[in-house]
């Protein structure tokens, strides 16, 4: 179930993804932002990876070549990786 960006920091707060992550075995970096309460990444290649929120926490739909982005939390409930999903690949 996807959830309005309006509605999204009603679950957690859309600030908490912002930042540089690295795939070694991709070699590529992405950036994420916030554009207009939406978390958006980037990649030079690729351009800008637009996402939707679900209803499952620190989990969102892709759009461009990630079809999800499932974020990873450490004991702290700190945002310290992401694994993304797409084509054939899964938990990249």
């Amino acid at each position: 179930m996807l959830v309005e960006s309006s509605k999204v920091k009603d679950l957690y707060e859309p600030s908490e993804f912002v930042g540089k992550y690295h795939s070694p075995d991709l070699e590529a970096y992405y950036n994420f932002t916030i554009e207009n309460d939406t978390l958006v990444g980037f990649h030079p290649r690729h351009g800008t990876l637009k996402t939707e929120a679900t209803v499952k926490q620190d989990y969102f739909k892709g759009k461009g070549p990630f079809q999800t982005i499932d974020f990873i939390r450490n004991k702290d409930s700190k945002v310290i990786g992401m694994r993304v999903s797409f084509d054939r690949m899964k938990n990249l």
